[in-house]
């Protein structure tokens, strides 16, 4: 009779072993699918963001209603990045495009977006332009500064000056450096707000309207323009796509989700005791005019023109 043996087989040994080997590599696709979506989802991937701490909504709003009877001024926008303007303020830099010249100024191109993709910068700056179109903004200029490092850009005191003087802005939108809100904070965000609010204070004669603020004091209803902004958002923020990670991966994710989130709006801010669903807020900041300051002009890169 042949000897008995309990020694399993080979391919039964090896069975445990490649199936440890799946579930890593399994886990490993799964967290690397994770990561790409949770660093390339659109901000503001949601019908709208709010910030609700406006102590008086009904004087906000009466601020913000005085802002959009401004006409035939110049607005000037101070922001970081392609997309910046639009989630927290498009529709109110749209109302304002009707009646008067709005001009974007662009810290950086946003070369670290989509994950640092090549070719990410010229994408954006060509979406921006089309934002514009669309928005009804009268230019953009792009000082392609590098991503992430606005602050530490020489020259862009100077570039954020020299437009100060050559466009004679009354009205500025930035962002809110000293009384950030809380949540997503950006140092490019900071370094462009800073850099706005301390030009102001310098030259004069311009009032600051400040978002992503933790103490906001003007509320701004654009329901009128809602949908205008919602396209103007999704314009500018489809960037993304040049990233095959995004494409394949987190956009098929975003058109599955159920129920549909239909468009979205960045900054959505909603105080029903004034009637505003669709708002932006914004903390309010004059800085009178100075007849004692007047520095000579400095040269700004060339601009590109809205074709």
């Amino acid at each position: 009779m042949p000897e008995h043996t309990d020694a399993a087989s080979p391919a039964k040994k090896n069975h445990p072993r490649h199936l440890l080997v799946t579930l890593a590599v399994l886990a490993v696709f799964a967290g690397v699918g994770v990561a790409a979506y949770n660093a390339l989802r659109p901000r503001g991937a949601t019908a709208g963001f709010g910030q609700t701490n406006i102590t008086d909504p009904a004087a906000a709003k009466a601020l913000g209603d005085s802002l959009l009877t401004a006409h035939d001024t110049t607005v000037l926008v101070v922001v970081a990045h392609p997309d910046d303007l639009e989630f927290y303020a498009g529709g109110t830099a749209i109302s304002l495009a009707k009646r008067n010249r709005v001009i974007l100024l662009m810290g950086t191109s946003g070369e670290k977006g989509a994950g640092g993709w090549p070719g990410v910068a010229t994408v954006r700056e060509r979406l921006m332009l089309e934002t514009a179109r669309i928005a009804g903004y009268a230019d953009v200029v792009f000082l392609r500064h590098p991503d992430q490092g606005l602050g530490q850009a020489a020259a862009y005191p100077g570039e954020v000056k020299a437009a100060y003087l050559k466009y004679k802005p009354t009205i500025v939108l930035s962002f809110d450096a000293s009384d950030e809100a809380q949540g997503y904070r950006h140092v490019d965000h900071e370094a462009a707000g800073r850099t706005a609010a301390a030009v102001a204070r310098q030259i004069g004669g311009v009032t600051l309207y400040l978002f992503s603020s933790s103490a906001p004091d003007v509320l701004v209803d654009y329901a009128p323009v809602a949908e205008t902004k919602a396209k103007a958002f999704a314009t500018v923020g489809n960037y993304r796509i040049v990233n095959p990670f995004y494409a394949y991966l987190v956009q098929p994710v975003l058109r599955l989700r159920n129920p549909p989130i239909g468009p979205s709006y960045g900054m959505r801010a909603s105080f029903p005791s004034v009637g505003v669903s669709y708002g932006e807020v914004f903390r309010r900041v004059v800085e009178p005019p100075d007849p004692s300051t007047a520095p000579p002009a400095e040269q700004l890169p060339p601009t590109l023109e809205n074709p």
